[in-house]
């Protein structure tokens, strides 16, 4: 069997593992499309282009931003030409951090851990986020953010700790090897921070999410020693950063895996797009569970967002224009669903008397309707 070596996709940093024949070819990555050239050698035609690296087991590393490599053999190829069927290799100790990053919780707010804070001064922690977006998944057009440490910030600076985090150092992929440790010596110092708080601890968004809404750091005491606390909204996000911290194949990542795949995540599920539109006038509420967006028919599709419904496990939210209104659903309410040509009109009612009506999409209007009766709120739908 031939010598198998890893390559990474320049755009996405993808890895794939090849026989060292394919040295010299040309192939595009599956994930995000990019062309590139393992050496300056002879092109091949289409055939060669790199297949996906499938998981033999759920609890498989990260490609994007592991410190591992592969080391399994390659199978022999499906048909003459065609890149064989590419294996991920289990996780070794090799790049593993080590120190003890412990899952402290799961809760609505995402997943909490804990590490002591002397960890930031490796290099391993700070470089194991995933390069993906902390919000979306996506690894296309990322920008580099660093973690701010608000409860280690002058008081006055505290209240800005949310800007700073959102506030872009620049392009992933306008730093020299951005997905390699070295990154972190291209990245400045947070300021206003003193270290080991002080240093670059990057993580990556589309310029459609908000990373202060996705991952925050806090500062505890546990009796007489300070741990650093990362609470990371996204389940995806956290069960990479909890493997390439020594986590994988503990009863937590276990626990951890269970809840990313039985809780989907229908925020995070929406387009970035529509969801950057949405968060500008809904916000969840602490231990709020969000449900689902159901966008204003009356607004084109290249404005959703913009208009529409939330609903989320305590109440409705209705927007359009400058009106914003919160229905509690541990409140008696109403919603009638009436048929208007093509769009189904949903009109709101609760206690005050106020109407709030919104046209969807009539298969729309009947996910709200099953959405709330799942919910068994105290509402009354009714459908015309």
């Amino acid at each position: 069997m031939s010598e198998q070596v890893v390559v990474r996709c320049p755009q996405c940093a993808q890895k794939y593992r090849v026989p060292r024949t394919s040295v010299g070819h040309q192939g595009r990555c599956k994930l995000c499309q990019a062309r590139f050239r393992i050496a300056s050698e002879s092109n091949i035609d289409e055939d060669t282009v790199f297949a996906w690296i499938t998981e033999d087991d759920p609890f498989s590393e990260s490609v994007a931003g592991s410190t591992g490599i592969f080391s399994k053999p390659v199978g022999p190829p499906r048909a003459a030409g065609v890149a064989p069927r590419l294996e991920p290799a289990p996780a070794t100790g090799a790049g593993v951090s080590s120190c003890e990053v412990k899952l402290v919780r799961i809760d609505t707010q995402g997943a909490h851990f804990e590490f002591p804070t002397a960890a930031l001064a490796g290099e391993h922690l700070r470089n194991s986020f995933p390069r993906k977006c902390v919000g979306c998944g996506t690894r296309i057009d990322l920008r580099v953010h660093l973690i701010y440490w608000r409860d280690r910030m002058p008081v006055n600076d505290a209240l800005t700790w949310q800007a700073r985090q959102d506030a872009a150092m620049g392009k992933l992929v306008g730093y020299d090897r951005p997905f390699e440790p070295g990154l972190l010596r291209q990245l400045p110092n947070a300021r206003g921070l003193a270290e080991p708080f002080s240093l670059p601890f990057p993580i990556f968004a589309c310029p459609h999410c908000r990373p202060s809404h996705e991952v925050q750091g806090r500062v505890v005491t546990h009796k007489s020693h300070e741990t650093c606390r990362l609470t990371i909204a996204s389940l995806a996000v956290a069960v990479d950063f909890f493997r390439d911290n020594g986590g994988r194949n503990s009863p937590d990542y276990h626990r951890l895996i269970e809840e990313r795949d039985q809780h989907p995540d229908a925020w995070r599920a929406m387009d970035a797009r529509v969801r950057q539109r949405v968060s500008q006038w809904f916000v969840p509420g602490e231990d709020e569970r969000f449900v689902g967006f159901f966008r204003d028919a009356e607004f084109p599709p290249g404005e959703a967002g913009a208009s529409g419904l939330v609903l989320t496990s305590r109440r409705l939210v209705f927007h359009k224009y400058v009106a914003c209104r919160d229905y509690s659903l541990e409140a008696p309410g109403r919603v009638e669903i009436v048929p208007r040509g093509r769009l189904a009109g949903v009109h709101i009612y609760d206690q005050s008397g106020r109407p709030a009506i919104v046209k969807l999409d009539p298969a729309a209007a009947v996910d709200l309707a099953g959405q709330l009766r799942q919910l068994r709120c105290k509402w009354n739908v009714m459908s015309r």
